[in-house]
């Protein structure tokens, strides 16, 4: 995930990910595509290949420079700073914009899906598996506690979006009165795309 990545970036290591799920295809290809770490499908992991590819991570020069790079820009920037001017600007903008809505494009197609069934809900997921997981986590087990009770007014960051689902629970399990704002972020674009199509057939 993305915590584990800049932990590794900051202290100027190259990265081996083994994407199973979530967020990880996409930092691995992030990373892959920065020249500053490599992927190994879980079906291609065998001793010979996990050596191979850590060998070239931990040798290529051009590799290292571009690890050292990164983490220079990594370690002069201050996350929270950065993230903190974000929600700002996204709290001035939402009570700037008449319907609080910008104008996704969802025409472009995406990478094969499947509907999923939550309770009342249909979303739309490319893992049965993951959405279900995700949804037993924030809904059934109340991992972020128990979203109906929050103060009117409040507003909550959903750092993560991820397919939506957790901005979906809250907005079905909280019903006022008065309003809260949510401020969400995901950095995948086909998955933020994903997730505005979920909470937009959704309601």
């Amino acid at each position: 995930g993305v915590g584990t990545t800049l932990a590794a970036l900051r202290a100027s290591l190259p990265q081996l990910l083994v994407p199973l799920a979530f967020d990880q295809p996409f930092w691995a290809q992030r990373l892959k595509a920065l020249n500053v770490g490599d992927e190994l499908s879980l079906e291609e992991l065998t001793v010979p290949n996990l050596s191979r590819k850590l060998r070239h991570l931990l040798t290529d020069p051009d590799v290292r420079a571009s690890v050292d790079t990164m983490s220079s820009k990594v370690r002069s920037e201050c996350g929270l700073q950065v993230a903190m001017a974000k929600i700002l600007e996204c709290v001035e903008l939402a009570k700037t914009t008449r319907s609080g809505r910008p104008p996704f494009d969802l025409t472009q197609p995406l990478q094969p899906l499947r509907p999923v069934r939550l309770g009342e809900a249909t979303v739309w997921g490319r893992c049965t598996g993951e959405v279900r997981y995700i949804h037993q986590e924030i809904a059934e087990e109340q991992c972020y506690g128990e979203l109906a009770k929050l103060p009117a007014g409040s507003i909550v960051v959903d750092a993560g979006l991820n397919l939506g689902l957790f901005s979906l629970h809250l907005a079905q399990s909280w019903r006022g009165p008065g309003a809260l704002m949510v401020l969400a972020f995901e950095p995948a674009a086909e998955t933020y795309r994903l997730a505005v199509r979920n909470l937009q057939e959704n309601g």
